[in-house]
């Protein structure tokens, strides 16, 4: 699976919480220049994922931070990018199922 490409590496699984992030949310991000504002987005060391995606939103954002604060400092940093009209936050009460443990169905 290496060699066909499907598998591209190893990587350790986090456990954000035991590190001390306890505060994660998904932002919507809607914009005037997409492409722009993902560059920018992609770049903040509290961005754990970006989806670009279809829909209401133009990106989609997981974010993960240490405490309320800099949770709070964080969505004011991704409202305050340049081409940014708006976000729309939902803070995650808890993980039920991690992306990391997902394997495709290949029947």
């Amino acid at each position: 699976m290496e060699l066909k490409g499907v598998i591209n590496g190893y990587r350790a699984k986090i456990d954000y919480l035991n590190l001390g992030f306890e505060y994660m949310g998904i932002v919507h991000v809607y914009s005037n220049g997409i492409t722009h504002v993902q560059k920018q987005v992609m770049e903040l060391r509290q961005v754990v994922a970006a989806f670009d995606v279809t829909g209401d939103a133009d990106c989609i954002v997981w974010i993960s931070c240490r405490n309320r604060e800099e949770f709070s400092n964080t969505v004011k940093e991704i409202n305050s990018l340049s081409g940014v009209i708006k976000t729309n936050t939902s803070v995650i009460l808890n993980m039920l199922k991690d992306p990391s443990d997902y394997i495709p169905d290949l029947n």
